[in-house]
């Protein structure tokens, strides 16, 4: 544990003493900074972060899992699925500003729906330069503000759906457990990781059981199950999938307290066991995001606090809900 950090966080009482080292260890005496002169040294990694052992397992089989997935569109194109913002003839956005600059109002209407997923800064800008205008268009300062939301909750709503759809998803990131050791976190920046990452999943499973997740019998393994095949990874052996403390195999946290109940995510259900709970606001919903713009930190960061509390939710439902 990282027991001299000189920080605080907000949410509840967790202190730096929540925080283990994100890389490894640590220079014991780190060189102090020179007057006057730039600090080169790299910047602290981003912290991982672990609940307080609030419900210690004494079982060193267990393996925790959780993944991260994202569309895989590299995929899909080949056959015949684009995403929503790539579905027209696209434009860009110089043509867009140029149509700003010189065009009608009609040839900007006309021009706006092939214009894709633009980010906020450069829908900002196109904003500016209408305002700039003499004579500024209402009707085109309308329809930048309201196409961003709208393009947006287009492209929000299929990333959704293909993120948590088997056949239409990858795995950017696995993270595991083992017992009480520590959280481990594989990366698939490509096909090949994510097939090595596979494999490695398919040789825990030959080692360790059962695999605990929450939700994974209905996500997690069937997304590994099916990747597997896309990718050719042979399975070590076949998994019981028996819902409801029935199998040896596969311990399903959700459908063990909850059944074919209304269940709650399990950072709600953690919260009211009374769990710490990470101090940072990404959720699942910000993958998709966070793997475009390459931020793999902060998918380790996400993943691994998932891991710590599914493995803390296991320990305060174990002897009661499941075994």
């Amino acid at each position: 544990m990282a027991k001299n950090l000189d920080a605080t966080f907000p949410g509840g009482d967790l202190t730096a003493d929540d925080f283990d080292d994100a890389r490894g260890p640590q220079e014991a005496n780190p060189p102090a900074p020179t007057p006057g002169v730039e600090n080169t040294l790299a910047p602290p990694p981003v912290a991982r972060w672990s609940p307080r052992k609030v419900f210690i397992q004494d079982s060193d089989r267990h393996l925790y899992i959780d993944i991260e997935t994202v569309p895989d569109w590299e995929r899909l194109a080949r056959h015949g699925i684009v995403r929503q913002t790539d579905r027209d003839d696209p434009v860009t956005w110089e043509e867009v500003l140029s149509t700003i600059k010189d065009g009608t109002v009609a040839d900007f209407m006309n021009l706006l729906p092939r214009f894709g997923n633009p980010s906020p800064e450069a829908l900002s800008a196109l904003i500016e330069a209408e305002k700039e205008r003499k004579h500024p268009r209402s009707t085109i300062l309308s329809a930048l503000t309201s196409y961003a939301s709208n393009r947006n909750a287009a492209f929000n709503t299929q990333s959704k759906e293909y993120s948590v759809t088997p056949e239409y998803c990858r795995i950017v990131a696995l993270g595991y457990a083992i017992g009480n050791g520590p959280i481990e976190t594989l990366l698939c920046k490509t096909y090949d990781e994510e097939r090595n990452v596979l494999g490695t999943f398919w040789q825990l499973v030959s080692d360790y059981a059962p695999i605990v997740g929450y939700n994974h019998i209905a996500f997690d393994l069937p997304v590994i199950f099916v990747r597997s095949g896309i990718l050719r990874v042979r399975p070590s052996r076949k998994l019981d999938m028996s819902p409801f403390g029935k199998s040896r195999d596969v311990v399903d946290l959700m459908r063990a307290r909850f059944g074919n109940n209304k269940a709650q995510g399990l950072k709600k259900l953690a919260a009211l066991y009374g769990i710490p709970m990470p101090p940072w606001k990404t959720d699942g919903g910000d993958i998709d995001r966070l793997f475009s713009e390459q931020k793999w930190d902060e998918i380790t960061q996400y993943l691994e606090s998932d891991v710590a509390l599914t493995r803390e939710v296991y320990g305060f439902l174990k002897g009661t809900f499941c075994d």
